[in-house]
């Protein structure tokens, strides 16, 4: 997959550091939002596979990995941690407004001085879920 002449370049760029770290980890991310329709529409592209939309409409741009969490992994305390220090050691900080949740660093690899942001997230506990502290 290809994304270097694209606006989402940076974007795939720190996806796969991340996705690098976390190997060996098994923690599993499911991109969503603008960058992860980006992905999806590369790929259909590339390998020619059949759509109900023809053709495929376009991507929105966006400045920032959406990132959907399995619930069982947010149980699981080593995980998180796991996660955490994993993004630490890319140089991501927790964004204080929203400190479990969002993350963010400077991008180095362009002049505009804007940042990565990276979304995690998940669905909201039902009945019957362990308890967990979360935010609508």
């Amino acid at each position: 997959m290809n994304l270097n002449d694209t606006p989402f370049a940076r974007l795939a760029s720190h996806l796969l550091d991340l996705l690098q770290a976390l190997e060996g980890h098994e923690i599993p991310l499911i991109i969503v939002g603008g960058f992860g329709q980006a992905l999806r529409h590369q790929r259909v592209d590339e390998s020619g596979e059949r759509t109900l939309l023809i053709p495929i409409p376009s991507v929105r741009t966006t400045e920032d990995i959406d990132a959907i969490l399995r619930l069982d992994l947010l149980f699981n305390d080593n995980k998180t941690l796991v996660l955490r220090e994993k993004l630490q050691e890319l140089g991501y900080s927790a964004v204080e407004k929203a400190r479990n949740f969002q993350f963010e660093k400077s991008d180095i690899t362009t002049s505009d001085s804007k940042n990565i942001k990276i979304d995690l997230l998940s669905r909201v506990p039902s009945q019957g879920d362990p308890p967990l502290k979360h935010s609508k």
